[in-house]
């Protein structure tokens, strides 16, 4: 099965695994490329197609030599990509400090850090800066800076700082639909704050619970991706200790994650073959098994989900219907998010036009 060999190119590429099990003829190359793309994994799949390549030539003759190419020139500008990136990271925390807010950048180049030869290699997305504080403070900013508030939500405003990179800024990094776990995430938020003078990116400990929560917003919002799921990889990778692993658990469960965080760990066992002494809790083969199928039909954040009509999400009616079939499909592991969602989804849909009038 061509998705198998998918899973296996993968972990040539982060090194648990050394060859494949099958040398995939041209067109089934093509495949494994578009499930690349589909995963937003175009760069870390084709460090897989070198190792490969280098280690038998004759991966190299079943590829084919345009695929190859192909292949070669999308990660040449996801490296440019990444340099740039890097480049709009330093000067969004200068921006923030200038204007005497701390900051922090959340995933994107502050994980890609964690994936040591293949940072560059990670496809970026845009940069979420965590600048803690009041909301008023930071639109007050914003409306000084560019005058205007752009993709207002809940947690975050967009700064239209540079043409070519989109930042959203944080004034919360999440945020969960039920209202009681909402208020335990702010705490957990508080406790892990940046400060003026501080580190540019979280811990370790805080990404442990963090880059989860991400993957599992995701998940019950519109899908998870392969990229996101292997961010976490990495964050585990890095190593914890018993205590370690027991702080961000209890986080973990008391945020109503804990199933979800076993299915991720089946995943992170049975697919990308990590030693049982990284995960940070006992997998599940039933919640793990759905999760991977999820992401396999979804790809990076849903955009591929082809049993979704993406038109009808261009209007607030149509997000709200879509949220509710998919509060219905991942209830099973999500349960408490399932629940409140609907009612979360009315209340920010009011909140976000209010929060406009007061600033136009």
């Amino acid at each position: 099965m061509i998705e198998e060999v998918f899973y296996e190119l993968i972990r040539v590429a982060i090194g648990t695994q050394t060859g494949l099990s099958y040398r995939p003829k041209a067109n089934e190359w093509q495949l494994l490329y578009e499930m690349a793309k589909k995963q937003s994994l175009i760069g870390i799949c084709f460090a897989g197609v070198q190792k490969l390549c280098c280690s038998n030539e004759e991966y190299h003759s079943s590829i084919g030599e345009l695929q190859y190419l192909t292949w070669m020139g999308m990660t040449a500008k996801i490296q440019q990509r990444s340099q740039a990136m890097d480049y709009y990271t330093q000067k969004t925390l200068e921006l923030f400090c200038e204007n005497g807010f701390p900051c922090q950048v959340l995933k994107g180049q502050g994980i890609a850090k964690l994936y040591g030869s293949l940072a560059a290699l990670r496809q970026s997305g845009d940069i979420d800066a965590w600048v803690p504080g009041k909301r008023e403070k930071l639109y007050n900013l914003s409306m000084k800076l560019f005058g205007k508030l752009k993709g207002l939500t809940y947690h975050h405003i967009h700064f239209p700082a540079f043409d070519d990179c989109e930042i959203e800024a944080h004034t919360w990094p999440a945020f969960l639909t039920c209202p009681f776990d909402n208020k335990k995430l702010h705490k957990f938020f508080s406790e892990n704050a940046p400060k003026l003078g501080c580190e540019d990116t979280p811990s370790l400990a805080f990404n442990r619970v963090f880059i989860l929560l991400h993957c599992y917003e995701h998940f019950c919002g519109h899908g998870v991706g392969m990229r996101q799921l292997l961010d976490y990889y990495f964050v585990l990778a890095q190593g914890f200790t018993d205590k370690e692993r027991t702080e961000s658990m209890s986080w973990i469960e008391s945020l109503g994650m804990k199933r979800f965080a076993t299915a991720l760990m089946w995943l992170c066992k049975e697919v990308l073959k990590m030693p049982e002494k990284f995960l940070i809790c006992k997998p599940n083969e039933k919640y793990g098994r759905f999760l991977l199928d999820e992401v396999m039909k979804t790809g990076n954040m849903g955009h591929q989900d082809e049993r979704v009509d993406h038109r009808k999400l261009k209007n607030a009616f149509g997000r709200y219907i879509h949220n509710l079939k998919r509060d219905y499909k991942v209830a099973r592991i999500c349960p408490r998010y399932a629940l409140w969602e609907p009612f979360w989804g009315v209340y920010q849909f009011v909140w976000v036009r209010i929060t406009y009038l007061k600033y136009t």
